[in-house]
């Protein structure tokens, strides 16, 4: 199972930040927080996770938290 880092999912996926952010429905600037630093997302909601992955078509497993 190969593990990216939201922005590289994200870009490979051919999304910009803001339109990742409304198909989740969380605010463009909280993705650009877990972009900026992987570590962010560790505290984000398991739902936000969820909503994340599901968009990027990926199982979790897959985001690059560390």
């Amino acid at each position: 199972m190969e593990r990216k880092h939201l922005e590289d999912w994200r870009k490979s996926k051919g999304l910009t930040q803001e339109q990742l952010a409304q198909a989740v429905r969380i605010t463009t600037r909280t993705i650009a927080n877990y972009e900026k630093d992987p570590r962010n997302l560790c505290h984000a909601s398991y739902a936000n996770v969820l909503r994340i992955a599901e968009v990027l078509n990926i199982h979790p497993d897959q985001l690059e938290i560390k």
